[in-house]
């Protein structure tokens, strides 16, 4: 993605510096959304009709709330299958993940961002996207689930000692 970086004078790629980023480019891209959703509320318009583009407009973002509302039972359902059989979540978390934002996107009005989402909603689309995000990150550590603790388990009470001289005065008397 060219447009994520800034080559340097050797010509290499610097790291993202995501707030310059965004404080440079988000005007620009707010902007030709928007431009994108009226032209593509206005095409539609034309090649539907009013009343059909009105009712478009109403029922897509009911769509997003079910989504959203889906993509949260379906990813609970999917973290309690994981934890039953101690496997790690990450299938259902990406896939949840996706339906929230495409959710989202339903919610906005227009219909530029409704193909964006039902593009996000693609399997090869959630597989190329998270890849291209994990990327970014890490992993640290990759056990799943921890192994338990060895050595045997003393039980015990602590108790805090103070020495004498970082004691505090003990004025319970009122004096």
């Amino acid at each position: 993605m060219w447009f994520l970086y800034r080559r340097n004078d050797a010509g290499s790629k610097p790291p993202l510096d995501i707030e310059s980023y965004l404080v440079t480019r988000l005007p620009l891209i707010v902007v030709l959304v928007l431009a994108a959703e009226l032209g593509s509320i206005l095409l539609v318009g034309q090649l539907l009709g009013f009343w059909v583009t009105l009712a478009l407009l109403l029922l897509t973002p009911m769509a997003g709330m079910h989504l959203i509302r889906q993509s949260g039972f379906s990813f609970a359902e999917a973290a309690q299958a994981a934890s039953q059989s101690r496997t790690p979540p990450a299938g259902a978390a990406r896939k949840g993940i996706f339906q929230f934002v495409a959710g989202l996107l339903f919610m906005s009005p227009g219909f530029a961002t409704d193909v964006l989402a039902l593009i996000l909603l693609l399997p090869p689309v959630q597989a190329a996207t998270a890849k291209y995000v994990m990327s970014f990150f890490t992993v640290t550590s990759a056990t799943w689930p921890r192994p338990p603790a060895q050595g045997p388990v003393i039980e015990g009470e602590a108790v805090e000692i103070i020495p004498p001289d970082k004691q505090l005065p003990d004025n319970r008397d009122g004096s």
